[in-house]
């Protein structure tokens, strides 16, 4: 055991200075691209979709901190730990002068709301490119979904533009098999194989004859 809480301290040691954040940022890409900014166009917009974690970051350390009450450069240093492979009970025992005396209650919340603020700003990275994709992503909307404070908040904004998954029954309308499954349905006799066959089309490829719908 003491040897393993040794080779622990060793490996965590170069753990413990301060570093920025895991996202390289500057000031003036923040000016240009923040949600709101009136001065951006739709192509710097959607420009700073990718780099956008960065200032969902920021934000998830200010974040944590205020909830905390505590300042913004422990928990940097805590989440720092936790990205290196530290546990909770490690850094409050062993890396207290690195996080400013953060204790076990405040470590363990702090994880839980890292993670959770991750997976929301990942979410809104998503819906972000979702709705650009589809050419309706307005200021307004971008900077509603920056301020989204849950993931129900952000779920409720991206309902409206949320694409309805395709089904089978509409791949096949798609591909003009509506009429078939009309007959089938009228007729019951009918066959469904022999019927299916006038369907089928027969495309010739270097290996041979390949038969698709």
């Amino acid at each position: 055991m003491g040897c393993v809480l040794l080779w622990d301290n060793f490996y965590f040691r170069r753990q413990v200075r301060p570093s920025p954040l895991r996202f390289p940022i500057h000031r003036q890409m923040l000016r240009a691209h923040v949600p709101g900014n009136p001065a951006a166009t739709t192509t710097e917009t959607l420009g700073w979709i990718p780099k956008i974690q960065t200032f969902y970051m920021l934000s998830i350390i200010a974040q944590i901190a205020q909830e905390l009450k505590v300042q913004q450069h422990q928990v940097n240093t805590a989440v720092n730990l936790l990205d290196g492979g530290a546990t909770v009970p490690f850094i409050a025992r062993y890396r207290k002068e690195a996080t400013g005396g953060l204790d076990d209650i405040q470590l363990r919340e702090l994880e839980q709301r890292l993670g959770y603020l991750r997976e929301l700003a990942d979410r809104k990275e998503t819906v972000l490119n979702s709705i650009g994709e589809q050419g309706k992503l307005t200021p307004v909307l971008q900077q509603a979904i920056a301020q989204a404070a849950s993931k129900q908040d952000l779920e409720d904004i991206y309902l409206p533009f949320k694409q309805k998954r395709r089904t089978k029954g509409q791949m096949a309308r798609e591909a003009g098999l509506e009429p078939l499954a009309d007959r089938l349905f009228a007729d019951p006799t009918l066959t469904p194989a022999v019927e299916a066959a006038a369907c089928v089309k027969a495309e010739k490829s270097e290996l041979g004859d390949d038969f698709t719908t």
